[in-house]
């Protein structure tokens, strides 16, 4: 099935046709390029979920400690 773009657009990471009120604003910068900048990025509900999970040796270090 494929939705058309007029009331959707695609996801930013896996470029899926996405209706408009499924999309997930992410913010995740600062990036090396623009250091002082918050990125935001329009994703799928799945997409949005693997971007924010982030790898599992992160989520040890909370707070600094292990």
């Amino acid at each position: 099935m494929s939705l058309p773009l007029e009331g959707g657009r695609p996801c930013g990471l896996c470029s899926n046709p996405v209706p408009f009120d499924l999309l997930v604003e992410v913010h995740v910068g600062p990036t090396r390029r623009h250091p002082h900048a918050d990125v935001v990025v329009w994703l799928c509900v799945a997409c949005a979920v693997d971007v924010s999970a982030g790898p599992a040796d992160d989520r040890k270090h909370v707070g600094g400690r292990q």
